[in-house]
């Protein structure tokens, strides 16, 4: 049995408006670098008192994208929105763990 008994999508719009959507349990989460909406996947529990957190190692921004990816049209949406900066720093930051690497240049994509 899952721990939570659904995933809820948080968006939170530049307006101040903000407006959740329930999403099925398995998604393809990607990093975002939309800075007009901020959006997080929650687990929620419905015993006693709504319960919500924050799914674990997500990026402070993310999208969810469960289409086909390897369509020209996917893979050109995907490119535009996805913030590859995100990765380049989680994967130095996973990298540093095991050794020392020596910060040569900033890394802009």
């Amino acid at each position: 049995k899952l721990s939570f008994d659904r995933l809820e999508l948080q968006e939170d719009f530049a307006d101040g408006l903000s407006r959740k959507t329930v999403v099925q349990s398995v998604n393809r989460v990607f990093a975002s670098k939309d800075k007009q909406v901020k959006r997080m996947l929650y687990k929620c529990r419905d015993e006693g008192k709504v319960k919500r957190v924050k799914v674990a190692s997500l990026p402070e921004n993310i999208f969810v994208y469960n289409e086909e990816v390897k369509s020209d049209e996917a893979v050109k949406y995907l490119m535009e929105h996805i913030d590859y900066n995100y990765y380049v720093k989680r994967a130095y930051k996973r990298i540093a763990e095991f050794m020392y690497i020596p910060k040569l240049k900033k890394i802009i994509l």
